[in-house]
Parts: structure tokens; C-alpha cells; sequence
């Protein structure tokens, strides 16, 4: 019995693990990108985060994806997203707010940020268990 939790901890840390990679892949891709491409309407990434979320959610509750690589491209999608809303969050904020203003903007968004994601590790641990 001990021997299948290893195994089962082991799988799930492999596919955590790959979960992890894709998205910060994803992540690095798109904030190096802000040479190339500018994104105005940052709400539209955010939106489509959004749908990612609600898409991945109700895959698992009526398990309509048909391969783990549909899910992986999803990921990586999502870390895309991710990125991008971060950089030209930052970029435009430096870009379009008085020199007055910018620091603070620069950390409220900061703040924002670190906020949002401790709120979901919060929001995590009671759905893990």
C-alpha cells in the first residue's frame, strides 16, 4: 500500500511538474515579446483567462477533453495570456502615467499582483484536501 501512494505522489508531481514548466514556458515566451507585440486592451487577456478558467473547469466536471496534450496546449495558452497581461500592464504604466504618479501605479499594480495570488493559494487549500 505504501508503494502505490510513492507511485501515485510521484505521477502527480510529473504532471504538476509539466503543468508548472508549460505555463511559465509560456509566461517567458510572451513577456519577451512586448518588442513585438503591444496589447491595448489588456482586459480582453484578462477575459480570456477568464474562459480559459471556465473551460478547464467544466472539463473536469463533465470530462468532455479528450487528451492530456489538449490540456498541455491549453497551459501553455493561458501562460501566454498570463504574461502578456503582465507586461503591458507595466509597460503601458510607464509609459502613459505622469512622473508623479508612476511609482505609485507601479506598485499598486505590484501589490496587486502578489494579492491575487496569495488570495488563490488561499482559495487552493481547502479544494486540495
Amino acid at each position: 500500500i505504501n508503494i502505490i501512494r510513492v507511485c501515485v505522489c510521484v505521477c502527480v508531481c510529473v504532471c504538476v511538474f509539466r503543468y508548472q514548466t508549460l505555463y511559465q514556458v509560456g509566461v517567458l515566451i510572451s513577456r519577451s515579446s512586448l518588442c513585438c507585440v503591444k496589447f491595448r486592451r489588456i482586459w480582453a487577456l484578462s477575459l480570456l483567462q477568464c474562459v480559459n478558467a471556465v473551460l478547464l473547469l467544466l472539463s473536469v466536471y463533465y470530462q468532455f477533453l479528450p487528451s492530456a496534450w489538449l490540456v498541455f496546449v491549453i497551459v501553455l495558452y493561458e501562460g501566454f495570456l498570463g504574461g502578456a497581461a503582465y507586461v503591458n500592464t507595466f509597460y503601458f504604466i510607464s509609459k502613459e502615467t505622469g512622473d508623479r504618479q508612476r511609482e505609485f501605479a507601479m506598485v499598486a499594480a505590484s501589490v496587486g499582483d502578489s494579492l491575487g495570488i496569495a488570495i488563490s493559494g488561499l482559495i487552493a487549500f481547502p479544494v486540495h484536501r
